[in-house]
């Protein structure tokens, strides 16, 4: 889900149509052909918004910020049940409330709020969430993620959305990928059990343990997004910087220490006043870029970089 429009006040004739959606050469020939997928939104106060549904079923939060079945997706507070318990989920128009769809992709929006995992009707199983909101929290027991990889977004795709922060305190279990996607920040405070890695591919994903990042034997991969970790941190995942690199922001008075090889064409960027600390025999090859306000990096060997 997209935004196209912020507004104030009442939204007059929200009967906004979409014509042709322009595609250059590098458009997939299915994107074009499946333009039913894509429908305008306005049951979210104050935005209008592009949904594209390919190959999803979309599953929008409606917690205790407003009344059910009402035409609006309220958000807030409530408890996330499987499929055969509440009905804190609606439709892309707010209109109808219903429970959980499970393993599919879950959508936060509206007024932020706690959602709490409640598996007492059943296991949870998701593809993937997107927040769209500022300050949502992910708490309670665990959630299964589900499929080859599972996208999870912070943002609603404008630069505004950076400034976004969704924290998830439930324990992730699966085989899948995590990959976090879109601008905003993603912070997980459990001791997660997935096992298919996690790729930052866009924004910030905050840990303060290596295990915030599921098994061990899990690796990390890096095209375009941020990881920051806010603790002392060793890790021996192996690591890849992908095309468009990758960045590690440390917080001050701690240390990331890399143990394993850090490989890939990317970049590498150093921020925050934290020691990243390198101690294998490195092939990256797209460089390094240091952004310090405080002591210059200090250069051990070809592979090792301290940045205080």
């Amino acid at each position: 889900m997209y935004r196209i429009i912020n507004y104030g006040g009442a939204l007059l004739d929200g009967n906004l149509a979409l014509g042709s959606l322009m595609a250059d050469a590098s458009t997939p020939v299915d994107l074009l052909s499946n333009v039913a997928d894509f429908s305008v939104q306005t049951s979210i106060a104050g935005q209008v918004n592009l949904v594209n549904t390919s190959g999803l079923n979309l599953n929008y939060w409606d917690g205790d910020a407003g009344p059910k079945n009402n035409g609006v997706i309220n958000g807030g507070d409530g408890a996330w049940q499987a499929p055969s318990g509440n009905d804190n989920w609606t439709d892309s128009a707010g209109a109808v409330n219903a429970a959980w769809d499970d393993a599919q992709f879950a959508i936060f929006a509206g007024t932020s709020g706690v959602v709490t995992v409640d598996d007492s009707a059943g296991d949870i199983h998701a593809s993937g969430m997107q927040f769209m909101t500022d300050g949502y929290r992910i708490e309670g027991d665990s959630i299964g993620l589900v499929g080859p990889q599972s996208v999870i977004r912070v943002g609603d795709g404008t630069t505004a959305s950076a400034g976004m922060t969704a924290t998830i305190a439930s324990v992730l279990t699966g085989t899948t990928r995590l990959v976090k996607t879109d601008l905003g920040t993603l912070v997980l405070t459990a001791d997660n059990t997935w096992t298919g890695g996690a790729s930052i591919d866009g924004g910030v994903l905050e840990i303060d343990r290596d295990a915030n990042l599921g098994a061990a034997s899990g690796g990390l991969s890096f095209n375009g997004g941020t990881l920051r970790t806010t603790a002392d941190i060793t890790t021996a995942r192996a690591t890849t910087l992908d095309a468009n690199g990758g960045t590690f922001e440390t917080a001050p008075a701690t240390t990331l220490t890399m143990e394993s090889v850090i490989s890939g064409s990317g970049s590498l960027t150093k921020t925050g006043d934290g020691i990243l600390l390198l101690t294998a025999d490195n092939t990256w090859t797209g460089g390094t870029t240091h952004q310090r306000r405080h002591p210059p990096a200090r250069q051990r060997r070809h592979d090792r970089l301290s940045h205080r």
